[in-house]
C-alpha cells in the first residue's frame, strides 16, 4: 500500500488536522487492521507486534519515532517481523503514510476496504496478443536466433564448418552435415541436429515433417527447440584443434583463430558427459521390446549373483537401487498350505527389515493399524470402557438413568460399553473414601430481622489433603502430563478460596501441567453455603492450616513440594488477618499506608515487607494496646488462618485487571457526563435541536427551567435593591405609588420563582450515564458484546475486560465520544476539541492499561526480557495515570500493580494467569452447572455431598487429558 503524504494546514500534529472532515472512526479501525511496514492485512497472518516493543529493530529500515497514532498503524505483521531478521538483508517497507482525506479521497482506507472483501482477486482481462505466424520459414527463422550459442558470433557458418572438420564418432558432430555444431536445435527424441541442416530438410521436401536420422521417428517443425543451456555451455568450454596448425582452442575462441583451414578435428576432454551421451544414444536406438528383454537378463543376473537370490542392487552417484523379488501368488493365503505360509511370512518379514531396520517395531505397527481397521470396519467389536463410559458421563452431566438409556442406544448401534457394576466402581475409585461431610454451625445474616443467626450447615471436605495431592500426581505422571522445567524441579501446589452464588469453595490446583489455571485442573478441598465471613471461615479451616503446613514438609518421587496460595484481595486480608482493603495499611505484601501509594514511587522510597514473622509481632502489639486503633498497628487484627509464605500469595492479577478497567471507566463516564452538562448548555438557547435522546431533551427543559430561575433570583434581586434604596432615599414617602408599585412587582417575581420552581421539581432527574454522549460508551460495549454486571455495581467479568483492551476496540470505544459531540453540536469548535482531548486521554490510557493487562493475565512463565518490558510498560501507565489524573485516588489494586507484580515475577517467572485465581472463578460456573443436573436429594448435605463429587469427575486427570 502507497499512501501520498498531504502537505498540513496548520495546527498541531495530532488532533485538528487529522480529525477535520468526518470518517476518523472507520479510518482508525482500517489503520488497527494493517501492516505498518507493508501495509497488508493483520489478518493474514497469525501474529502481530506492536511496534512500540520493536523500536530497535525497526529502526534499521524506518523512522518510528515521530508516528501519530492518527496516520500511522501501531502493529506490524509477521511477515515483516521476518523479513527483518532474515540473515539476506533484502526485505525493505514498501508502506508509507499519509493524513485522513474524507472518503472516498482516503487511499488508506479505499485499499484497506479492498482487502477486506477477500476471495480470490479479479483476472485482469486479457486484450490479446499479435497473432503468431505458424509459417515454417516464421518458426524456422525465429528459431535460428534463439538457438545461437550465447556469446558466439558466427558470421559465415559454412565458412566456419569449413575451417573446423570434426569425426564421425565425436559426440559435438551434427548428424546430418558430420560438422561440427552451429546453432544446435533439439528434437523431441533429444537429438541434436545444425539449425541450417534442420532448415535446408523442410525446404527441400516441401513438408512440415521429416525423419530423425539417428531414430527415425517423425519430427514436426513446431516441435524443434533450442539445445538445452548446459549443452551449450558444455559445447562452448570443449577443446576443438585447427587442422593447418594444429593449435587447441575451445569452441568460443574458435572465431578468434586467424588461420583459415579447410579441415580440423575436436577434441572433447568431458569423459563423464561423453559416456553418458554415448549411453543414451545407444538406448534411444532400442525398440521398447528389446528395452525389456535386456533389463530382464540384466536383472537375473543380478538376482542370480545376490546372497538370497531375491535382492538386485543398482549402484548410482547417490543411494543405491535396491529391487526385491516377490514372487506372484497363484492362491491365497486363505487356501495356501503352511510351508507356503510360513515362506511368505519369512519374506515378509525380510522386506520389513530392509525398509524399517527395525522389524520388531514396525510389526507391532501393522498390527495396532490392522486391529483399528477391523474395529472402524465392524462397528460390533467396538467397546466403550468404564474409563471412557465415566468421562463421558461426567462431561455430558448425565443421571444414572440418563446413562442407562445411552447404553441402550448404544447397544442397538452394535456399539458395547462395560456394564453399570464397572463404571460404578471407577467412580468410585477415582473419589475413593477421601471426601467427607458434616452439619456445622455457620454464621447468617438475617435481612428482616437485621440480625445474625448461627445455623447447622452441610460441609464438605477432604478427608486427607495429602493423600489426594499424591494421587493426583500419580494419575498425571501416568498420563505423561507433569514437567518440571520452570518450576526448579519441585512440585508447585497451589490453593485458594473463593466465593461465587451462595457458596464457599476452597480449590487445589497441581502447577506442573501445561494449563494449570484451568477448570479442569481444579480441585475442590472444602465447600459449604454460607457467606466467608471471619467467623465461618475459621471455623471451616480448623485443621486445614496444619494439613497444608504438614504437606510443604512431604516429598513426592524425590522432589519437594511448594505451596502457593491465591484468592481474590478481600479473601487474602480475612486469611492473613488484616482489617481489608478499607484500611490504612492495605496492602498485603509491605507496610505502605494509603497516602503513601499516593506519592510517587522516588518520594515514597523503601517500605518493609510483611511476613508471617511482622504479622505475628503486630498481632502481640494490636493485642497488647486493648485492641484498639488497628492503624496504628499496619492494620493487623487476628492470627492467620494458613502458614503459606506471604511471598508465595499470588497477586490477584485478575481483579487488577477488572477493579482498574472498572475505574478507568467510570472516570472516562463522569468526563462524558461533563461533556453532555456542556452540550446541554449550548443546546438550551437554541428553539429546537435536533437528534436528541429522550434523556438529552430532558436534561435541556431541566437546564432552561435552572436558567430561568436563575434569570428570575437575579430579577428579584435587583427589584429587592430598588426598595431598599427608594425606602432609605425617601422614608417620608412609604405609602407613595412608586414604592408600591415595587412591592408588587417583588411579589410578582416571587410566584414566578415559585412557578419555576414547581416546573424544576415535577421535571425529570438525568443519571449521569444518561446523556447521549455517556450513553455512546454503553452503546459501543453492545456492538463489542460486552455487558456490564447489573447487579454486581455495574462491573465487567474478565474475558470482557480482555475483549475491550484490544487496540481496535479501544479506538471503537473512545472515538464514540468525538463522534457523539459531532453529531450533536456540528458548529461548536471547542467542544469539538474537548471531545475529542478526551477521546485521546482515555485512549492512550487505556491502550498503556492494556499491555500490562495481557502481560499479567498471560498463561506461562517470563524471562527476563519480558519482564522488564512489563516493568516499563507499568512505570508509563503509573506516569501517565498521575500526569492526567492528578486528583483520582491510587487504589491498591493500583498500588499492587506498581510494586509487587514486578517482584513477583522476577522470583518466580510464573505470571497471574497461571498462578492467579482465574481458574477457582471458573468453578462456580461449573458447580452451577452440576446443580441444575442433581433431583430427587432431600438432604442438603447429600445434594452438597453429590455436588462435589461430580466436579471430581468432571475435573480430573482424565479430563483435563481431553481438554488439552
Amino acid at each position: 500500500m502507497s499512501c501520498q503524504p498531504r502537505p498540513a494546514t496548520g495546527g498541531s500534529k495530532g488532533v485538528v488536522d487529522v480529525l477535520g472532515g468526518g470518517g476518523l472512526y472507520e479510518h482508525l479501525i482500517h489503520l488497527a487492521k494493517l501492516c505498518r511496514l507493508c501495509g497488508q492485512m493483520l489478518s493474514k497472518h497469525p501474529t502481530s507486534y506492536e511496534v512500540g516493543n520493536y523500536f530497535h529493530l525497526i529502526s534499521r529500515y524506518v523512522s518510528v519515532q515521530e508516528d501519530d497514532h492518527n496516520i500511522h498503524p501501531k502493529q506490524f505483521c509477521k511477515a515483516c517481523y521476518t523479513g527483518m531478521l532474515s540473515p539476506r538483508n533484502k526485505w525493505v517497507p514498501t508502506a508509507t503514510w499519509a493524513t485522513h482525506r474524507p472518503n472516498p479521497n482516503c487511499a488508506v482506507c479505499t485499499n484497506s476496504r479492498k482487502m477486506s472483501l477477500g476471495g480470490r482477486p479479479s483476472k485482469k482481462k486479457s486484450t490479446g496478443r499479435p497473432k503468431i505466424d505458424r509459417s515454417i520459414n516464421a518458426t524456422l527463422d525465429s528459431l535460428k536466433v534463439n538457438s545461437r550459442v550465447a556469446d558466439i558470433v558466427i558470421d559465415n557458418e559454412d565458412s566456419f564448418k569449413e575451417r573446423f572438420g570434426v569425426a564421425n564418432d565425436s559426440p559435438f558432430c551434427c548428424r546430418i552435415c558430420e560438422c561440427v555444431f552451429v546453432c544446435p536445435v533439439s528434437t523431441p527424441c533429444e537429438h541434436l541436429f545444425c539449425m541450417s541442416c534442420v532448415h535446408n530438410l523442410f525446404v527441400s521436401d516441401f513438408c512440415v515433417h521429416f525423419s530423425c536420422p539417428t531414430c527415425h521417428s517423425q519430427i514436426h517443425f513446431q516441435s524443434l527447440t533450442p539445445a538445452p543451456t548446459y549443452f551449450q555451455n558444455i559445447l562452448k568450454k570443449s577443446d576443438i584443434s585447427c587442422k593447418q596448425c594444429n593449435t587447441n582452442l575451445t569452441y568460443d575462441k574458435a572465431t578468434q583463430h586467424s588461420h583459415p583451414s579447410t579441415s580440423g578435428s575436436i577434441v572433447v576432454h568431458d569423459r563423464h558427459y561423453i559416456h553418458k551421451q554415448t549411453i543414451n544414444n545407444l538406448i534411444s536406438q532400442l525398440t521398447p521390446q528389446q528395452k525389456e528383454d535386456i533389463g530382464t537378463v540384466i536383472l537375473r543376473e543380478k538376482l542370480h549373483a545376490s546372497k538370497d537370490g531375491a535382492t538386485a542392487v543398482y549402484r548410482t552417484r547417490g543411494q543405491p537401487l535396491v529391487t526385491k523379488l516377490i514372487t506372484k501368488p497363484q492362491k491365497s493365503s486363505a487356501d495356501s498350505t503352511p510351508a507356503t505360509k510360513r515362506r511368505r511370512s519369512l519374506q515378509l518379514a525380510s522386506i520389513r527389515d530392509d525398509i524399517s531396520e527395525g522389524s520388531a517395531v514396525q510389526f507391532q505397527h501393522e498390527v495396532t493399524m490392522a486391529h483399528r481397521a477391523g474395529a472402524l470396519d465392524d462397528p460390533s467389536s467396538i467397546k466403550i470402557k468404564d474409563v471412557d463410559m465415566l468421562t463421558m458421563r461426567s462431561m455430558l452431566r448425565l443421571s444414572w438413568k440418563m446413562t442407562r438409556k445411552l447404553k441402550k442406544w448404544l447397544k442397538e448401534h452394535n456399539i458395547a460399553s462395560d456394564c453399570e457394576k464397572k463404571v460404578r466402581a471407577q467412580e468410585a475409585k477415582v473419589i475413593g473414601d477421601n471426601l467427607e461431610g458434616e452439619w456445622v454451625p455457620l454464621q447468617f445474616h438475617n435481612e428482616e430481622r437485621k440480625e445474625t443467626e448461627i445455623t447447622k450447615t452441610p460441609l464438605v471436605k477432604v478427608s486427607s489433603l495429602e493423600r489426594k495431592v499424591m494421587s493426583l500426581l500419580d494419575e498425571y505422571e501416568k498420563l505423561n502430563l507433569l514437567s518440571f522445567d520452570d518450576t526448579r524441579g519441585e512440585v508447585w501446589l497451589k490453593v485458594g478460596g473463593d466465593k461465587g452464588g451462595s457458596s464457599f469453595k476452597m480449590m487445589l490446583q497441581i502447577c506442573n501441567v501445561s494449563r494449570p489455571n484451568s477448570v479442569q485442573n481444579t480441585i475442590i478441598v472444602l465447600m459449604f453455603n454460607a457467606v466467608d465471613s471471619i467467623f465461618n471461615l475459621q471455623l471451616a479451616l480448623q485443621g486445614f492450616s496444619a494439613e497444608v503446613e504438614q504437606l510443604t514438609t512431604k516429598t513426592w518421587r524425590g522432589r519437594p513440594l511448594r505451596v502457593f496460595h491465591f484468592g481474590d484481595y478481600a479473601y487474602l486480608s480475612k486469611i492473613y488477618g488484616l482489617t481489608g482493603p478499607n484500611g490504612c495499611h492495605c496492602c498485603l505484601y509491605c507496610l505502605a499506608s494509603k497516602q503513601d501509594m499516593m506519592k510517587l514511587a522516588t518520594e515514597r522510597g523503601e517500605r518493609q515487607s510483611r511476613t508471617l514473622a511482622t504479622l505475628e509481632e503486630h498481632l502481640h502489639q494490636f493485642n497488647h494496646s486493648g485492641s484498639k486503633r488497628a492503624k496504628d498497628h499496619f492494620n493487623v487484627v487476628r492470627q492467620p488462618l494458613v502458614t503459606i509464605p506471604i511471598d508465595q500469595v499470588c497477586p490477584p492479577g485478575l481483579h487488577i485487571s477488572l477493579g482498574l478497567f472498572l475505574k478507568h471507566f467510570n472516570s472516562m463516564e463522569k468526563a462524558c457526563h461533563q461533556l453532555d452538562l456542556q452540550t446541554v448548555a449550548y443546546l438550551a438557547p437554541q428553539d429546537n435541536p435536533v437528534n436528541l435522546s429522550k434523556n438529552m431533551v430532558y436534561m435541556v427543559e431541566r437546564h432552561r427551567l435552572e436558567a430561568r430561575l436563575a434569570e428570575k433570583e437575579e430579577e428579584r434581586k435587583d427589584l429587592m435593591e430598588q426598595l431598599s434604596c427608594f425606602i432609605l432615599l425617601y422614608p417620608e414617602e412609604a405609602a407613595s405609588q412608586p414604592l408600591q408599585l415595587l412591592q408588587e412587582s417583588v411579589k410578582e417575581k416571587d410566584s414566578e420563582i415559585n412557578d419555576v420552581k414547581v416546573a424544576l421539581n415535577k421535571s425529570k432527574k438525568v443519571s449521569v450515564a444518561s446523556g447521549m454522549i455517556a450513553a455512546s460508551l454503553d452503546q459501543a460495549l453492545q456492538d463489542m458484546h460486552v455487558q456490564r454486571q447489573a447487579f454486581h455495581g455495574m462491573s465487567f467479568v474478565g474475558n470482557h475486560v480482555h475483549k475491550c483492551l484490544k487496540p481496535d476496540n479501544i479506538i471503537r470505544l473512545t472515538t464514540r465520544v468525538a463522534d457523539t459531540m459531532r453529531q450533536l453540536c456540528p458548529d461548536s469548535e471547542p467542544l469539538i476539541r474537548e471531545a475529542e482531548q478526551v477521546a485521546a486521554t482515555y485512549r492512550n490510557l487505556f491502550t498503556l492499561f492494556g499491555r500490562c493487562h495481557v502481560a499479567i493475565n498471560t498463561c506461562g512463565f517470563l524471562k527476563d526480557d519480558k519482564i522488564n518490558e512489563l516493568e516499563s510498560n507499568i512505570k508509563d501507565y503509573l506516569h501517565f495515570f498521575r500526569t492526567n489524573f492528578p486528583t483520582e485516588s491510587v487504589p491498591p489494586k493500583m498500588h499492587l500493580l506498581e510494586e509487587h507484580i514486578v517482584p513477583w515475577l522476577r522470583k518466580w517467572r510464573a505470571t497471574m494467569g497461571t498462578m492467579g485465581e482465574q481458574g477457582g472463578e471458573s468453578v462456580h460456573a461449573q458447580i452451577n452447572n452440576i446443580k441444575r443436573d442433581l433431583r430427587g436429594y432431600n438432604n442438603d448435605l447429600d445434594l452438597l455431598l453429590r455436588t462435589v463429587k461430580g466436579q471430581w469427575l468432571a475435573s480430573n486427570p482424565q479430563t483435563y487429558k481431553l481438554y488439552m
